[in-house]
């Protein structure tokens, strides 16, 4: 059992090794935070889902309108090159403010320091401010109001 004292377990045989696993008190897995996996995968569907839109020029979903609304009107949206954001996105804090777009400038968040066109796409993303309605929330909001009627014609 050379895995046994490479590890330093107090075992010596496969059976000592049963006996000892079985005694141990069950090990409870840790809650999936959405960590780098999960951060990454919601990255490559956010410009997966940013390529196609741009390619199929097809109407936007209505949840990806609400956030890019709310994100249009955020104090916290930066126009900055990807150059400017790989220099200053593993400096903690914030990205620095920029409200005037650049020729090759994409927009970003200054807290996230996430793409923003890229992640209002991806529906289990979530605003670090907490400013977008979730998609539940959005659908019981469309349902509320009633839709306007159109006018009359003369």
């Amino acid at each position: 059992m050379r895995v046994a004292k490479r590890f330093g377990l107090p075992v010596h045989t496969a059976e000592e090794l049963t006996l000892w696993l079985a005694s141990r008190p069950p090990q409870n897995p840790k809650p999936d935070k959405g960590g780098c996996c999960g951060k990454l995968g919601n990255i490559i569907k956010g410009f997966g889902k940013l390529a196609w839109a741009r390619i199929s020029g097809g109407k936007p979903d209505p949840l990806v309108v609400a956030r890019a609304e709310v994100c249009a009107a955020c104090e916290n949206r930066t126009f900055l090159g990807v150059i400017e954001w790989a220099i200053n996105a593993p400096v903690s804090g914030d990205l620095p403010v920029n409200h005037t777009p650049g020729d090759w400038d994409a927009l970003w968040c200054a807290k996230c320091k996430c793409c923003i066109e890229a992640k209002i796409r991806v529906e289990s993303e979530r605003c670090p401010l907490d400013k977008w309605l979730s998609a539940e929330a959005l659908a019981q909001q469309a349902q509320a109001s009633p839709p306007p009627t159109p006018a009359p014609t003369i």
